[in-house]
């Protein structure tokens, strides 16, 4: 008897390198649909952090203010009575020690990408701080006067200040916009009894 060689012949190698090749395309496709996810959620973290920090701190300096000027953009030419605006001025104390009076100011930059500036002293532009990151876009930033009115509806007067704050981060698909809405209240904006 005559003993046939063992081996592989061509059309069991074909068949192994095609269920290999689909192996591999289906484990690749899932690496990459997982570095997508990664890098779309570090996204979504980075517009989050920009945003929770910049209406952390514009919130935080309305509270201390007494007098709002909302206006159309930085340069404070009109402040605006009851519309709304992109730039906010408010008259306020230099610190909670030092009870001078001064403006600070927000608005955008102007500039690509978009940024919030913050001015802690309106009259000395020098300390003008940057308040997001510029991995991130601000699309828009509004200011909007809250009223508190007397029961017959007269005597309005500015109680508070709501900011709404539009920002993006990333490119095509992995592009992330988010609108987030903040309110506070002035330093004695709150109706005493």
């Amino acid at each position: 008897m005559r003993q046939r060689n063992k081996g592989t012949t061509l059309i069991e190698l074909v068949v192994y390198i095609a269920i290999l090749t689909i192996m591999s395309l289906i484990i690749l496709r899932a690496v990459l649909q997982l570095t997508g996810v990664f890098a779309k959620s570090r996204i979504e973290r980075r517009v989050s952090l920009a945003a929770e920090t910049a209406l952390e701190r514009m919130v935080r300096e309305i509270r201390l203010a007494r007098v709002p000027c909302v206006a159309s953009d930085y340069t404070f030419s009109a402040c605006l009575p009851d519309t709304s605006g992109g730039a906010l001025r408010l008259h306020t104390d230099k610190s909670y020690t030092d009870l001078t009076d001064i403006y600070k100011s927000f608005y955008l930059s102007g500039s690509s990408p978009n940024q919030i500036i913050f001015d802690p002293d309106v009259s000395t532009s020098a300390d003008e701080q940057q308040l997001t990151p510029s991995t991130v876009t601000v699309e828009s930033l509004v200011f909007k006067k809250l009223y508190n009115t007397s029961p017959d509806l007269t005597n309005a007067e500015t109680s508070g200040v709501r900011i709404e704050l539009q920002i993006s981060s990333g490119l095509g698909a992995t592009k992330v916009t988010h609108t987030y809405y903040a309110s506070s209240v002035l330093r004695g904006g709150y109706e005493k009894q």
